[in-house]
Order: C-alpha cells, then structure tokens, then sequence
C-alpha cells in the first residue's frame, strides 16, 4: 500500500499541531510539559484515525474498479458462518439489487466521503475557535 508511512508521520503532526495551538491560544494555560503530553495523545490518536480514513479511502479505490457481475451467492469466500461475511454479504446484495451495476461506483464514493465528512463533523463538535 502506497504512502502508508506518509499517512502516518502527517496524521501524528497535524493531531500534534493542531491540538498544541488550540490548548495554547484558546485554553486555559498550563505547563508546557502538561501541553507536549496531551498534545503527543491526541497525535497517536490522530495515527489511529488516519490510518481508518487512509484504508477506506484505499478500498474505495480498489472497489472502485472491482468488477462484481452480480450478487453474491453461497459459494463465495464472503458466504462463511461468521457473523461479518454474512453482514457484508447481505449489505451487498441489498445494495446491488437497489443499484444493479452501480453498486461499487455508489459503495466507492460513499468511502470516500466518510473520511472527510466524519473529519468535519470532529472538528465542528469538539473545537471552537470564536
């Protein structure tokens, strides 16, 4: 998988950054060795999400030009007794009988704007820059 590494060092900065400047400008103020450590927190949980955002951005693309002629029958390594093939098995064929062939275009950019949209909705609830 390209850029892995790329996501993950810009993920960490950006949540360090971006978390060190709003608790320095907007907060209350405390130790600088308090601001590091909440900041390098808030920077490993930021890897963790970008790595999310970053593997759903990557099989938006991969299913983007999948090539699934129809719906998902029995036979299929997705069709095993656990509980998520069958889930997702089941997600598929609802959405392919829905959309017809239009089904991977129509998943591909539903992950693609999960990222951003989840990003925003963050930000918006848990910052304020008034």
């Amino acid at each position: 998988m390209p850029y892995i590494k790329t996501v993950l060092i810009l993920s960490f900065f950006i949540g360090f950054v971006f978390n060190f400047y709003y608790e320095k400008k907007f907060l209350i103020k405390m130790k600088n060795s308090e601001l590091v450590f909440r900041s390098s927190a808030i920077g490993l949980f930021a890897i963790f999400t970008g790595c999310i955002g970053y593997f759903m951005i990557f099989g938006g693309i991969i299913l983007w030009v999948a090539d699934f002629s129809g719906p998902i029958g029995n036979d299929s390594f997705l069709s095993g007794k656990e509980l998520p093939g069958r889930i997702l098995k089941n997600i598929y064929n609802l959405l392919f009988s829905l959309f017809g062939t239009y089904t991977n275009k129509i998943c591909s950019i539903i992950l693609f704007l999960i990222p951003p949209l989840s990003l925003w909705q963050f930000l918006k609830e848990h910052y304020s820059f008034n």
